[in-house]
């Protein structure tokens, strides 16, 4: 189970990036980075996203602790399975698949 710091590490020497450089990507002191990178500080939102984005991960990846590998887009778990299955069990629901209630009453 890797953390932040340790993902962003590995995921900066994979791109032959030193801290310096990938501060400067990121508008952001050499300081800020071997903070992220020590697991002292955290970056920002923002600076998430952009990391994300720099290195095509999900955020998902990048700040979950028990997620240690990025999965591929479009690749399903068995809890995105148990999602897609809800969806479409409430699409069918939704389209008509309900008992409707038609009251004489009017108002």
């Amino acid at each position: 189970m890797m953390e932040f710091s340790e993902k962003l590490t590995t995921l900066r020497k994979q791109a032959g990036l030193s801290q310096e450089q990938l501060a400067d990507r990121l508008g952001v002191t050499r300081q800020s980075v071997s903070k992220w990178e020590s697991g002292a500080a955290l970056p920002e939102l923002v600076k998430l996203i952009s990391l994300s984005e720099m290195f095509d991960i999900s955020l998902d990846y990048l700040v979950k602790d028990f997620m240690d590998e990025p999965g591929q887009v479009g690749e399903s778990s068995p809890d995105t399975a148990r999602l897609e299955q809800k969806v479409d069990d409430l699409t069918r629901y939704v389209k008509g698949s309900f008992y409707a209630y038609d009251s004489n009453t009017k108002i």
